[in-house]
């Protein structure tokens, strides 16, 4: 499990590699050091988001979409792509969890759109449970079945 270290800031790495073949290889990796990946933040609140990166500018938006429900928020900052993913509020852990899943299927998705080769899960002030979950719903989403298919090479991830 990945846990957050106290005052730090705790990164889980997933690399999409650019040939899948009947199923993608995911490398995950605990790491104190940022690298220049696009980024999913976790955290509980937009409050956590201090010490992330993020300018002020960039919190003041994911505070207000905090406001306003959404649970996702995208920042494009045109070299990478960033998604602030807070905690979901469920009444237990496993509905969390699931929603965390969920929600990594839909930023899976966006990453692809936007043909990202890795994407590196930053976890503020959530816990390794969390950023497991959300990376786990990545991996099940971005899993395709190409064996068969006449244009395999065009429908893949990540190319």
């Amino acid at each position: 499990m990945l846990e957050t270290p106290a005052g730090g800031i705790s990164v889980l790495f997933l690399h999409l590699p650019r040939k899948f073949r009947n199923m993608s290889k995911i490398k995950l990796s605990k790491s104190k050091k940022a690298g220049a990946a696009d980024r999913v933040l976790l955290c509980n609140s937009s409050k956590d988001l201090k010490s992330s990166g993020l300018t002020a500018d960039e919190i003041k938006y994911v505070q207000r979409e905090e406001s306003d429900g959404r649970s996702t928020v995208y920042i494009n900052r045109y070299s990478e792509n960033i998604f602030v993913q807070l905690m979901p509020k469920a009444k237990t852990d496993d509905l969390r969890n699931e929603y965390l899943r969920m929600s990594g299927n839909t930023i899976a998705g966006q990453f692809n759109m936007n043909k990202c080769s890795s994407v590196q899960i930053d976890v503020f002030g959530a816990d390794g449970k969390a950023a497991l979950c959300l990376a786990e719903g990545m991996a099940l989403g971005n899993y395709k079945f190409n064996k068969y298919r006449r244009n395999a090479k065009t429908e893949s991830n990540s190319e």
